[in-house]
């Protein structure tokens, strides 16, 4: 892919007869020391710093991803400990033998307590009980802060909506409880948590009102763990990366929207010690937004890492349509489900289309539905993990999530 220095973009722009781009920028600032939460349509959603949280609990959905801060200069390693061994921790060989956990850069739905997992029903951080519906901490962690202290940290549960945890000295002494309630965070993506403050902290906008956000993340780069500077969508957004073709001749169809949450990303810019910055020419990515609408988007301009500036230009490449507007609804049941068949109900058009996407956005089931009948998939040979079910029926296209639990 050719690169080219960033202050030429927008000139290149220009004299292609692209006018319809609306430019705008987000500044992080020095360091990307801010997350910028943002709307296509209506630009910034929201702003909070980068370094005021340690773990970020979700508050929507089943998988109950725990992220951790880790760009923030968090490590966490996976101790070789169950919960019942907390007076027990020992640290011997923890650099050279224990896991360091990373969150899923993919998916919000995997963040790194949940990557250790080994059996049914195992979110990595602990177990679910089908009975209970309660989310019993099984497993030890040490989290490294950034301000050098170690901790060793457990979860206790998540029951009736409340994460609860705990965490200490390595010795055992400052023992804390802390707690994180969904209640305190409706319509949001996750509630956070500040380790060395002992503070539950509220700093994102609601889900509803943002499409990407403007942030700092690690990132593997031939095979190691690098903080980054990028772009990810938010739920139920999807993006499109069209590369090696001119702005105004790109076509999302023609490559496919992923529900991969990093599809936009870090790497649309690289850095040159004798020019700069510089960006990907005949690079452009398009935004199917929350409300419907796709929108391509074209960076412009990188400023690095003194001002945190990205410059870049929008432009609405396709509306929702009235028909589209009419979204056919769909109940998926049994929802999580362990085995078996998935039943898909709705008021379906004939012939309409099913399609199963992987959070990676890979293809791995499609069929027709037929008018008046319930859809069964059997889920018997999909891995467990969280899978989006997309119905394209009367004109429109509706999707839903669901949890396998094997």
């Amino acid at each position: 892919m050719i690169k080219i220095p960033t202050t030429l973009i927008f000139c290149v722009l220009m004299q292609m007869g692209f006018t319809q781009l609306v430019s705008d920028e987000v500044e992080t600032g020095e360091q990307y020391q801010n997350q910028i939460w943002y709307n296509i349509e209506n630009g910034i959603a929201g702003s909070a710093p980068l370094n005021n949280w340690d773990l970020a609990f979700e508050i929507s959905g089943f998988t109950a991803s725990i992220r951790a801060n880790t760009q923030k200069g968090l490590t966490v390693y996976q101790a070789p400990f169950a919960a019942a061994e907390w007076n027990d921790v020992d640290t011997a060989g923890m650099g050279a033998n224990w896991e360091k956990l990373y969150n899923n850069i993919s998916a919000w739905e995997e963040g790194a307590l949940n990557r250790f997992s080994t059996s049914d029903f195992d979110l990595g951080w602990g177990m679910y009980n089908v009975v209970t519906h309660v989310i019993t901490g099984d497993s030890i962690q040490v989290i490294q802060l950034a301000n050098g202290d170690f901790k060793k940290f457990k979860m206790e549960s998540l029951a009736s909506g409340v994460y609860t945890f705990t965490y200490a000295d390595l010795n055992g002494s400052n023992e804390t409880t802390g707690a994180v309630d969904k209640a305190n965070f409706e319509g949001k993506n996750f509630g956070y948590f500040n380790m060395e403050t002992g503070e539950v902290i509220d700093r994102e906008p609601l889900s509803a009102d943002w499409d990407i956000t403007f942030t700092k993340y690690t990132a593997s780069i031939n095979g190691i763990a690098y903080p980054v500077a990028g772009i990810m969508h938010n739920y139920d957004v999807r993006t499109a990366e069209v590369a090696d073709t001119p702005i105004d001749e790109a076509d999302p169809w023609a490559v496919g929207f992923s529900d991969a949450i990093n599809t936009i990303g870090y790497d649309w810019k690289s850095f040159d010690f004798s020019t700069g910055w510089q960006l990907a020419e005949d690079l452009s990515f398009f935004v199917e937004a929350l409300n419907g609408n796709v929108y391509q988007l074209v960076f412009t301009d990188f400023s690095g890492s003194g001002t945190g500036i990205y410059t870049f230009g929008t432009e609405m490449y396709s509306a929702l349509s009235a028909a589209q507007e009419e979204k056919t609804p769909f109940t998926l049941y049994p929802n999580p489900i362990q085995w078996g068949n998935l039943n898909i109900d709705g008021d379906f058009s004939p012939n309409s289309r099913l399609e199963i996407f992987d959070l990676s956005g890979r293809l791995v089931k499609a069929s027709t539905i037929n008018a008046g009948t319930t859809a069964r998939v059997s889920t018997d040979a999909f891995p467990a993990g969280t899978y989006v079910v997309r119905i394209f029926s009367n004109n429109a296209i509706t999707s839903q999530k669901i949890t396998i639990t094997k």
